[in-house]
């Protein structure tokens, strides 16, 4: 058992329903190794840190800046 619950390891599905997008999109973006959240590869099983999901959704934000 993880003793600290940020570095719980989520699926894919999991971890597209955290972002709100569809499974297919996060396999896209390993496949093609687009800007995504990290992930562990164990031989065929891709799991997502949950600490690595919200630092890559903090990264993603973007600050409006407001001209005029």
């Amino acid at each position: 058992m993880l003793s600290n619950p940020t570095e719980t390891l989520l699926t894919t599905e999991e971890t597209a329903t955290l972002l709100g997008v569809k499974p297919p999109t996060l396999i896209a973006w390993r496949f093609y190794r687009k800007p995504g959240p990290r992930f562990i590869r164990m031989g065929r099983i891709v799991r997502y840190r949950y600490s690595d999901v919200l630092d890559f959704i903090e990264k993603s934000c973007v600050k409006s800046e407001v001209t005029g």
